[in-house]
Order: C-alpha cells, then sequence, then structure tokens
C-alpha cells in the first residue's frame, strides 16, 4: 500500500511516500507530527506593559495615535488575557485625590464628574478605565481583568480613558498573555495518528 504523508519539518513540510510500513510506524509519525506542530502552541506570547495616563489618553485629539505598544499581534479568534494590579493607581485631574481610580476607572458617584462616563467614537467607558483596541476595531474595556477572544486580527493596543491627558498622572502595568489556537498541522497530525490506530485496530 502506498501513503502519502505530510510530515512537519521545521516550519514548513514535505510530503513523503511511505510505502509498506506498519500501522505503528505510522502512528508514531502522526503523533511526532502533531508534537510538532504543538509545540510552539503550548507556549502563550507574553508582554509586560507600562500604560501612562498622560502618554497614553485617547483624548486631545490625537485619539487612536496615543495608544500603548503592547507588541503583540493578535489572530482572529485567539484567546488573549490582560491582568492589572488593582493596587496600582493614577489620577485624571492631578492633585485631586477623588480622581484616582484603578484600571477600573471610576464608579458612579464616586467623584464630582456626572456618571464618570466618557464616551469617544461610539464606545463608552468609566473615565480612568484601562481600555483595549484591536488594530482598528472596535474598543472593548480592559479594567484590572480581562480575557477573551480576539474580534478581529491585528495588534493589539491600549489607551487610558479620559476626555482631556494635560493634568494627568500615574500609570499602571498591563500583564498580557495570547494563546495561539491549535494549527491545522497539528489537526492533521492527530487525524493520522487515529485513523492508523482503527486500520491497526480492524487488523
Amino acid at each position: 500500500m502506498l501513503v502519502r504523508v505530510f510530515v512537519a519539518a521545521g516550519s514548513g513540510g514535505i510530503v513523503q511516500d511511505i510505502k509498506g510500513i506498519s500501522m505503528n510506524t505510522l502512528l508514531s509519525r502522526a503523533i511526532a507530527v502533531a508534537l510538532l506542530a504543538t509545540a510552539g502552541v503550548a507556549s502563550a506570547a507574553t508582554a509586560s506593559v507600562t500604560v501612562d495616563s498622560k502618554l497614553n489618553s485617547i483624548s486631545d485629539g490625537a485619539g487612536f495615535l496615543n495608544f500603548a505598544d503592547t507588541g503583540i499581534a493578535l489572530s482572529y479568534g485567539e484567546t488573549f488575557t490582560i491582568n492589572v494590579d488593582p493596587n496600582q493607581i493614577w489620577n485624571n485631574s492631578d492633585p485631586d485625590a477623588s480622581y484616582e481610580s484603578n484600571a477600573n476607572g471610576h464608579a458612579a458617584g464616586t467623584a464630582n464628574h456626572p456618571n464618570f462616563l466618557y464616551g469617544f467614537d461610539n464606545f463608552v467607558a468609566p473615565y480612568g478605565a484601562l481600555v483595549g483596541q484591536i488594530d482598528g476595531g472596535a474598543y472593548f474595556l480592559v479594567g484590572t481583568s480581562y480575557s477573551g477572544q480576539a474580534a478581529n486580527a491585528g495588534e493589539l493596543k491600549l489607551f487610558y480613558w479620559d476626555s482631556d491627558s494635560w493634568n494627568n498622572v500615574g500609570a499602571v502595568t498591563a500583564n498580557i498573555a495570547a494563546i495561539p489556537e491549535p494549527t491545522n498541522m497539528a489537526l492533521l497530525g492527530l487525524a493520522l495518528g487515529a485513523f492508523a490506530l482503527t486500520r491497526r485496530r480492524k487488523a
């Protein structure tokens, strides 16, 4: 019997003609393909990024140009998390301490601004909140803890949510982890393994 198998080789692959090999050998090679393909998947891309309340404010007309560069490029549907120490504080009206908040932003009624919500580019979030965006996609609230899947592909950007930045002080550190989805190569290897095991059982 002649079997054509795609075998992982570095970042690419090769097609091999395998004739007369045992099902055990085919199974072991298929599992090896899966392990090679998933070796890079198991490790998440991580970054620790400083987001500054003045330099990375969404305000002052620059808007989307002020983002904190995370260096993380996400694929559509890719799972990622962002975490910030809730004890890290920034302020959107220094030196008034009543305007201090963590990355969750201001809750309604905790300071002097009505409702403490700010709307920009069809998105509304609390003043002082950490907000994310993937490439030019929709904004989303990050706060001190976020876990989700990328709604579109592109670079992950982070902002301080505020209407003006001249009296902002403070910064937070956002710890990011992006977990790639299993590759087609891994699925192929597992499928070949299952096929070989089925043929072996039938024999």
